[in-house]
């Protein structure tokens, strides 16, 4: 059994029966009683003195905890029945009355219902007002009002709408899957920081620096992003919508949301315009990763009809090209690049940096020189041999990055730090250098 990468938290709770027994067949909806977040849900649950818990929490902001692995019995609704049901605690952000739960929350307990339903097989979500279904609530095993005036009026709907979903009847773009890559679900900042906002879950948290945002082989389409240099320097984002094509956004700073919500409209593809040095690339449906671009490029597929599920941006510490046997020299690339090719038997014969407000040192092994010490490089420094067909063997670096080498025979090295003492390559052994890899301390 796997467990829902929905989840933004996680604290296991001793308060379980390990494994289950038999199968989840049952979706059983709680009320926590209180506006807990699901933080302080894993603390309710985290004493052995509590002899409670249960496997998923929903606070009213809409993140989702998780406390019992579903290959375990949670200890929630004080029955058999949790032996075959997945237990969701959900919080009421009115206390009292009928217990009103957020509409974030609603949104967050529909979609972790679809996903249950699906990794576990259950077909239908079926809701009969009685035990005879497979969405069950706490009232009908135990003396106890939960889960509440509130949700218990919403369980046909519930049903409803994760039902549409399992069927794919209330999207333009298919099924939601499970499996693939989530982005990592905390918040970060940096010289360049994003958000996606993605289907069925709005806005996830803020990432920076080249972290992927979005998520992979999900079917999750991008809607909108938010985008922010820390530097401030003056941005415009194009990007190109369902329905709508080309759009241009002037002016965008990282509380502007760039993209359409709540329109079930796919972006396919953006470009970045500014003079900050940018590199940036886009997950499409079908396409995969595409290639990194630079400012004033598009990333992405345009006019395909393939949604964009992720993209990364980032700002280069430098930037770096490549002279290739038979190839000669590629395009300036970020360090968070490949430079060179692995798996066509090529030869790395020259780099060539542009060190944008870095310092560089560098010293290289060539083929028929030995070993040539160039110092600090400069925009117009040449590393190695061109049309010579000499090949780099062993390369040093010093600079504030880490970098490592694909050497004929071996592959890739480790990551070694670009300390001015370490070398990666080899010499004596006639072994060519096939490609570099950079990144940052």
């Amino acid at each position: 059994m796997s467990n829902s990468s929905l989840v933004n938290y996680i604290r296991i709770s001793p308060n379980r029966t390990s494994p289950r027994y038999g199968t989840i067949k049952n979706i059983v909806i709680h009320h926590m009683a209180g506006n807990l977040s699901v933080e302080t849900c894993g603390n309710v649950f985290a004493p052995t003195s509590r002899q409670a818990s249960s496997n998923y929490g929903i606070g009213s902001d809409g993140r989702i905890g998780m406390y019992v692995e579903e290959r375990d019995r949670a200890w929630t609704t004080g029955n058999q029945i949790d032996h075959s049901s997945v237990t969701i605690e959900v919080a009421d952000d009115k206390i009292g009355g009928g217990w009103h739960s957020s509409d974030k929350a609603m949104n967050a307990l529909v979609n972790l219902c679809v996903d249950i339903c699906r990794r576990n097989g259950i077909k239908k979500l079926n809701y009969t007002g009685n035990k005879s279904g497979n969405l069950l609530m706490h009232k009908w095993y135990q003396a106890t009002d939960c889960p509440g005036a509130y949700l218990e009026s919403k369980f046909s709907w519930i049903a409803s709408e994760v039902n549409k979903k399992l069927n794919g009847q209330d999207d333009p773009d298919g099924d939601i899957r499970s499996g693939g890559t989530m982005q990592e679900r905390k918040n970060e900042s940096g010289d360049v920081t994003y958000q996606a906002h993605v289907r069925g879950l709005g806005f996830l948290e803020s990432r920076c620096d080249g972290h992927m945002a979005g998520s992979t082989d999900q079917n999750r389409r991008i809607e909108a992003m938010k985008v922010g240099l820390k530097s401030g320097a003056y941005m415009d984002i194009m990007v190109h919508l369902k329905g709508i094509g080309d759009k241009l956004y002037k002016n965008v700073r990282e509380n502007i949301v760039v993209g359409t919500t709540d329109q079930k409209r796919r972006m396919e593809a953006f470009k970045i315009i500014t003079e900050e040095i940018l590199r940036y690339r886009a997950h499409n449906k079908t396409y995969g990763w595409g290639a990194w671009v630079s400012q004033g490029e598009w990333a992405g597929v345009r006019c395909k009809g393939k949604q964009m599920e992720a993209f990364q941006i980032y700002k280069p510490m430098f930037l770096v090209r490549g002279h290739v046997q038979s190839a000669g020299w590629g395009g300036y690339v970020g360090d968070m690049e490949t430079v060179g090719t692995t798996g066509k038997g090529k030869r790395l014969e020259a780099l060539q940096f542009d060190p944008l407000d870095e310092v560089i040192e560098c010293s290289a092994h060539i083929q028929g020189e030995g070993w040539v010490h160039y110092g600090v490089i400069t925009k117009d420094t040449v590393i190695g041999t061109v049309g010579q067909a000499d090949r780099l063997e062993c390369l040093r670096f010093k600079g504030n990055f880490e970098f490592r080498v694909h050497v004929q025979g071996s592959g890739w090295t480790d990551w070694t730090e670009a300390d001015g003492i370490a070398t990666l390559g080899t010499t004596g052994q006639a072994l060519r250098i096939e490609a570099i890899q950079f990144r940052r301390k």
